[in-house]
């Protein structure tokens, strides 16, 4: 059985680190890399991501981490009632973002790029 934290205390800690670190995306690159080989031994993937999976592929990597499914529709990624960042200032979804570009950098047939739109809580695959 995997211990987890509670959603309320992942919000504030992931709300006080956000606010302490300069370069949430760089941070989110590091995270990517360390958790990519994790991710797609835990995915079973065997070939590479096409571009047009990658929102349902972030989906499931919610799924799997954060046991939360966001939202997706075409190429965008909906976090408007993601408990993660309930406490969060308008920046956090910069280290996903960061996360997302390092993972599919490696994963993903071609480049993929992700803006994120912090007013309504998306991310945009492109």
């Amino acid at each position: 059985m995997e211990n987890k934290i509670p959603n309320d205390t992942f919000a504030l800690l992931f709300a006080s680190a956000s606010k302490n670190v300069d370069n949430l995306e760089q941070l989110g690159r590091n995270i990517g890399r360390r958790l990519c080989e994790d991710f797609l031994l835990r995915t079973k993937a065997t070939a590479k991501i096409v571009p047009m999976k990658v929102p349902e592929n972030i989906s499931l990597f919610f799924t799997i981490y954060f046991s939360y499914t966001p939202k997706v529709e075409s190429n965008i990624v909906y976090f408007e009632d993601f408990y993660g960042l309930k406490y969060a200032d308008g920046n956090s979804l910069k280290m996903f973002k960061g996360v997302f570009e390092e993972i599919y950098s490696h994963l993903c047939e071609g480049k993929v790029e992700i803006e994120v739109d912090e007013s309504t809580k998306i991310l945009i695959v492109k």
